[in-house]
């Protein structure tokens, strides 16, 4: 075990600023307890800005969770009223815009800003 965590301890700060994409918050539902175990080990070598923008919500107990995303746009399986077809049209929506997600998720940037702004009207798709 003291092995483990020293290996993690210099492979954390290594990782952490590597993710391209700006979180503001992860909620975690349902997690394994097993991740509970895995997450306590990792939380300490997170920074103070990622230890207060990550949430773990035990199985089954939404009232946590309720108190930061509305019930309006959970599904009902997470105790929300969003019902499971509006669901399956949101996944469909996803799909058929999958080869633009593709596109706006490659590594790096567009350098003009024409190139940037024709990723625009998909953002304000309603």
């Amino acid at each position: 075990m003291r092995r483990h965590a020293r290996s993690s301890e210099q492979i954390m700060p290594q990782n952490k600023n590597v993710f391209p994409a700006r979180i503001k918050a992860l909620h975690m539902v349902n997690a394994p307890s097993f991740f509970l175990t895995v997450f306590k080990i990792a939380y300490p070598f997170l920074s103070k800005k990622i230890q207060e923008r990550v949430f773990v919500h035990p199985n089954d107990h939404w009232k946590s969770l309720h108190s930061v995303i509305p019930s309006e746009v959970l599904p009902e399986e997470y105790g929300g009223k969003l019902k499971f077809d509006s669901c399956i049209n949101l996944l469909e929506d996803i799909e058929e815009l999958e080869d633009h997600f593709h596109e706006i998720f490659k590594f790096g940037y567009l350098k003009t800003k024409a190139g940037r702004e024709s990723f625009r009207p998909i953002c304000q798709k309603n």
